[in-house]
């Protein structure tokens, strides 16, 4: 009997290692950085949030972002497509913001 290696086509996988570093733009083509770390939701196995850190020389009011997987359009082996408006929650959350104790 000759062993056959199924594979499932229609599913793309990328992997941990693959995934921290990979480049992240908005569908315009704003680059925002890189993921960084991700977390993951246990129940469903998934991937629930993405954090993304950018350049800090050429951002220094956006340093670190949180993409929820609901903002993610597409995502492959070579870069990750955001929601254009993942910039504009992120300044209306720092907006929001209490000041810091001084």
């Amino acid at each position: 009997m000759k062993k056959v290696k199924v594979t499932n086509k229609s599913m793309p996988i990328i992997n941990g290692k693959n995934l921290i570093g990979l480049p992240v733009e908005t569908v315009l083509g704003k680059k925002l950085g890189k993921v960084f770390d991700f977390e993951l939701e246990i129940d469903s196995q998934s991937i629930l949030k993405y954090f993304v850190k950018g350049n800090i020389l050429k951002d220094l009011f956006i340093s670190e972002l949180i993409i929820h997987r609901s903002q993610v359009i597409s995502i492959n082996d070579k870069k990750m497509i955001v929601k254009d408006n993942v910039i504009e929650d992120k300044q209306k959350i720092q907006a929001s913001a209490p000041a810091p104790a001084v």
